[in-house]
């Protein structure tokens, strides 16, 4: 018989704790069309966006300072990173969507656009944890 650490009812009251350490409200977006020059107008035909999802969040700095590579092996330059806590039943946020902190009690946070880079696949027993950071200025 295997060793059970938690009955179902205890990770069920552990997970719908965990909703108070989320204290934060943030949305992720996906960018479907990406912006595009229309040579007959001149002008820029903005990109298209699908929401994905709009919920409770924790937000804190990620203090690593580890080298990133994009696809192509170059090097990556990153202003500020962050972790982004999100619920575990949130299965639909991909590398490259865009996070955006809706409310929060940090007012510098609020409304700043972010790139997702890393979805944590495996969860910890309440939540799940995304990778983000600011474009380059």
């Amino acid at each position: 018989m295997p060793n059970v650490l938690l009955t179902d009812a205890e990770l069920a009251a552990l997970r719908e704790d965990t909703i108070q350490l989320r204290p934060d409200i943030g949305t992720f977006e996906r960018i479907t069309v990406p912006a595009q020059y229309d040579r007959t107008t001149k002008l820029v035909v903005p990109e298209t966006r699908i929401h994905i999802w709009t919920g409770p969040v924790a937000m804190y700095p990620n203090r690593s300072r580890r080298d990133r590579f994009d696809e192509l092996g170059e090097g990556l330059v990153f202003t500020r990173q962050y972790r982004v806590g999100i619920p575990y039943t949130v299965t639909t946020i991909q590398i490259r969507d865009r996070f955006t902190l809706v409310v929060s009690a940090d007012p510098q946070a609020v409304g700043r656009e972010m790139e997702v880079r890393d979805v944590e696949v495996e969860t910890n027993m309440g939540y799940r944890r995304v990778s983000v950071h600011d474009f380059r200025e």
